[in-house]
């Protein structure tokens, strides 16, 4: 799993739509952290802390094995509610660290006028 944020989207390619091809670490175009679901964190609730509440803000498809692409708009979006979705003390340590991850690059991609993948 990982986010990247998109630093140079004009030194991508793009496969599918609007979704750039992004490499597996940093490099000049994109700034790259992978991740991996901890023990003791199920899918069911990493979906439900973490996927689904990203879903239903930013209108993203994000499932198991896939990739979206957060654009600007959603990255501003993202930028205002995560200070707030991490007020939730009923939120996993690693979930928090994890939006606090998405809020630092949701927060650049708007100065840069770009976005971030996710990739699960």
């Amino acid at each position: 799993m990982l986010f990247a944020l998109v630093l140079k989207p004009e030194e991508l390619t793009y496969t599918y739509g609007d979704i750039p091809n992004v490499p597996s670490s940093t490099n000049d175009a994109a700034e790259v952290v992978s991740f991996d679901l901890p023990g003791g964190l199920s899918i069911d609730d990493f979906y439900e802390q973490f996927v689904e509440p990203i879903d239903a803000r930013c209108g993203a498809l994000l499932d198991y094995g896939d990739v979206d692409y957060l654009d600007g708009d959603a990255c501003a979006s993202l930028a205002a509610w995560i200070p707030a979705r991490c007020a939730d003390e009923g939120l996993f340590p690693w979930v928090r660290g994890l939006y606090g991850k998405l809020l630092e690059y949701a927060k650049r991609a708007v100065e840069l006028d770009t976005g971030v993948v996710v990739e699960l």
